[in-house]
């Protein structure tokens, strides 16, 4: 039966549910990428299809975890170079707005989304009208994946 398991990477994670509880945990991600030069981000894993996401809980119990129930994903900030290319973060073409996003839990979260765009100038709208369930919002502890379906609005704030 081992001979069956597959060996991944284990990314820690702080799972926020849409009834405010919280779960720090484990993800499972692939040591190998097809679409980058590096181990798969959970970004990925949480915009893919699959509804179920499985993560090993502190106690070694595995939890299969329904997405579509995931209020954010926090992740350290530490992890940014995990799942940002160089690229991406440097680039010239890469904007940062400030946001205030309100959530269907009644949290208000400030932070800041990268909008990368080679082609135009791509608009806050058009970026949360993408379609990705998950998004990702920098704070200055964390990078949180907030799940699109789960805020109520958002704001884009100028610089004060």
């Amino acid at each position: 039966m081992n001979s069956l398991k597959v060996n991944k990477l284990r990314r820690g994670v702080c799972l926020v549910f849409s009834n405010k509880e919280v779960w720090f945990v484990d993800v499972f991600v692939s040591r190998y990428s097809f679409l980058y030069e590096k181990s798969e981000r959970v970004i990925d894993i949480l915009n893919g299809n699959s509804l179920f996401l499985p993560v090993k809980a502190k106690n070694n119990d595995i939890f299969l975890i329904n997405k579509n129930h995931l209020l954010q994903v926090k992740l350290s900030k530490d992890d940014l170079s995990l799942e940002f290319d160089d690229y991406i973060l440097t680039s010239s073409t890469t904007k940062l707005r400030q946001v205030k996003v309100y959530l269907n839990s009644g949290n208000v979260l400030c932070g800041y989304i990268m909008l990368e765009s080679l082609e135009h100038t791509l608009r806050v709208l058009d970026y949360l009208n993408m379609t990705k369930q998950f998004f990702p919002l920098f704070t200055e502890e964390n990078i949180i994946y907030l799940n699109r379906s789960k805020v109520v609005w958002l704001k884009e704030r100028t610089s004060d």
